[in-house]
């Protein structure tokens, strides 16, 4: 057997809380899997399985835990993890009341007030929320905090970009695939009047795109808008984040409002909320309470489930399927045919590879990559 015990993860906090275990008590193991997060009062790290084999928790979630202790023990064999489970059940209440006094001297010196990890009291600052509403825990952590937000924030609909009654005027940022992407679906809604698209190509020049005029370049976005000519903007790029994003902003810094484009057979569930600029193809699918930020792109057949959260510049291919309670981080970009367990965090920009699964938190600007071989040959 190998044990894991919890290192000095920084030099200001010796005590630390297990945050959410990414495999099951008993379950296969293999190297460097991440078998569970581990919150300081800095940040949230990951801890990796040392070798294969059956994994036995050595606490629970919520557990506040010191440098030295055990974390989890990776067995041999499935016999050894049931032995080894009976004996660190018996020492467990003895770790827990250790663990407690120095989170207790840490976080708090001189008082019985709520124990509070810095990462939750920044998030309760932030979002003016007492911490009595969290009264009669042992301990409150950032995911505590997310999860109150969730439940508790009542979501207002977005402010429309015109008068009701009135058409709204789009300007189409491209006229390449993307645009006519965003064209097809906005054809659909008779409150819409597509004026024009704007692109660098010379030779889309002067031209129409399914009688849409192309009005000038990316240049002339700002002489359009001050002139009159259209009420809101969307970027249609479809395929490369930067130049969405360094448009999308452009306009916003003109003052210019962005338009969602919406295909009429996609189901946006109760609680839910959007931001501005996002392009949601046909049949998808997000569930209640979920938060979509600004200038996403998300790809037909995909599927949000609820109490996702979403930033922005995101860009999602087809048949992208995410569980319940995921954090999708800004920049991320997204393959074809994609599986996302619940509750997991996709750090801001990283890619997933077309075909993964993901059973683990991916941290910030990280590479997810399927590795499987594929042989084409002659019958």
């Amino acid at each position: 057997m190998i044990e894991v015990r919890l290192e000095q993860l920084d030099a200001n906090s010796e005590y630390s809380v297990l945050v959410k275990w990414n495999y099951s008590d008993l379950a296969a193991v293999s190297l460097d899997d991440m078998i569970c997060m581990v919150e300081t009062s800095k940040a949230v790290v990951d801890i990796l399985s040392p070798a294969s084999g059956f994994l036995v928790q050595g606490l629970a979630e919520g557990d506040a835990l010191v440098t030295g202790d055990l974390i989890a023990v990776v067995a041999e064999s499935e016999e050894e993890a049931r032995t080894i489970q009976k004996e660190l059940r018996s020492q467990d209440k003895k770790r827990k009341k250790s663990a407690q006094a120095a989170h207790d001297a840490e976080e708090n010196p001189a008082s019985t007030a709520l124990n509070i990890t810095k990462k939750a009291k920044d998030l309760l600052n932030a979002n003016n929320i007492s911490p009595d509403v969290f009264k009669g825990m042992a301990l409150v952590t950032e995911r505590d905090v997310k999860e109150y937000i969730t439940k508790n924030t009542k979501l207002a609909p977005s402010a429309p970009i015109v008068p009701s009654g009135k058409t709204n005027r789009v300007l189409i940022v491209t006229a390449r695939v993307g645009g006519m992407q965003v064209l097809d679906i906005l054809l659909n809604d008779p409150s819409v009047s597509v004026v024009g698209f704007v692109d660098d190509d010379p030779e889309l020049s002067d031209s129409q795109v399914w009688d849409v005029p192309v009005l000038g370049t990316f240049k002339e976005i700002e002489s359009l808008w001050k002139r009159d000519l259209f009420d809101s903007a969307i970027i249609g790029f479809s395929s490369n984040i930067e130049t969405r994003k360094e448009l999308f902003e452009r306009c916003v810094s003109l003052g210019i409002p962005m338009a969602n484009a919406i295909d009429p057979s996609v189901r946006i569930n109760r609680a839910c909320s959007l931001g501005q600029g996002n392009i949601i193809c046909s049949h998808v699918h997000i569930g209640f309470g979920s938060v979509l930020g600004n200038n996403n792109f998300i790809g037909a057949n995909s599927s949000i489930d609820h109490d996702n959260k979403m930033g922005d510049h995101i860009l999602m291919g087809p048949n992208c399927v995410t569980s319940g309670r995921v954090e999708v981080g800004n920049e991320v970009r997204f393959g074809t045919g994609i599986f996302v367990q619940p509750q997991l965090t996709i750090g801001a920009g990283s890619i997933i590879s077309s075909g993964s699964v993901l059973t683990s938190s991916v941290p910030a600007n990280h590479v997810v990559k399927v590795n499987y071989s594929q042989r084409m040959g002659p019958k």
